[in-house]
């Protein structure tokens, strides 16, 4: 009997050891609900974030945190209020500067708007403007300032149209009338600039070889060839020595 309870001890002792080695080595689970409440911690502090950043009227920054969270896992509609509210104080500021008639940042943010608007039928709703009015402002935005770029044009200024005029191109690319003007206007620039060169390094040819013999020349030709060709905008190499 004794002999028997031995034996039964000795095969008994190795499988309560490898019993408990398991309950002392298995990580402890976690109860139920943690994982709930981390999650539900987190939606709160992005959510006192998004409100810190509306509160600042940073906008953009807000519509990114909304974009960043829901690439990480957050279901579609979450922060939809946010995102609303955050294009709705982007749109206003856009039509302060259209009212302004800083049309180039308005079109720009009239552009970011539809780029960011909400596919969603209910959401769509929360905007204070439709898609389609954000197409008909971009389209103002840019009808004005093909107008201010021909203003400009008239008075000469032929650098000040192109530029403004570009501006269009970066917020309603491909706007037809825009490319026209700017590919006729820089075309224009060029051809006045080769006649001004002409034309001063024609006056150059006479005056430099003068230098010498008349007194009056000597003060400007004194700068040297390069200097005043450039002063009177033509190419140095046009100059002869």
């Amino acid at each position: 009997m004794k002999a028997l309870t031995k034996t039964a001890a000795l095969v008994l002792m190795p499988l309560a050891f490898a019993l408990l080695s398991c309950s002392v080595l298995r990580p402890p689970t976690a109860p139920e609900g943690v994982h709930e409440d981390a999650a539900a911690l987190h939606a709160k502090e992005v959510e006192r974030k998004l409100q810190a950043l509306l509160k600042q009227k940073q906008y953009r920054q807000a519509m990114a945190v909304v974009r960043e969270e829901r690439a990480a896992g957050a279901p579609a509609g979450a922060y939809v209020e946010y995102q609303v509210a955050s294009l709705n104080g982007l749109l206003q500021s856009g039509l302060g500067k259209f009212d302004a008639r800083d049309y180039g940042q308005a079109g720009l943010i009239f552009r970011e708007v539809l780029e960011n608007y909400p596919p969603e039928g209910p959401l769509q709703k929360g905007v204070r403007h439709s898609a389609e009015e954000m197409k008909s402002l971009i389209e103002v935005c840019s009808k004005k300032l093909m107008e201010q770029g021909l203003v400009r044009y008239r008075e000469g200024n032929l650098n000040g149209a192109v530029a403004l005029w570009r501006k269009i191109l970066e917020f309603n690319p491909g706007y037809a009338e825009a490319e026209r003007a700017i590919s006729t206007t820089t075309i224009q620039i060029r051809n006045l600039r080769a006649i001004h060169w002409r034309r001063s390094s024609a006056a150059l040819r006479t005056i430099y070889p003068l230098r010498r013999r008349m007194p009056p020349f000597r003060p400007l030709a004194a700068r040297g060839p390069r200097k005043v060709a450039r002063l009177f905008g033509a190419e140095p190499e046009a100059i002869v020595r």
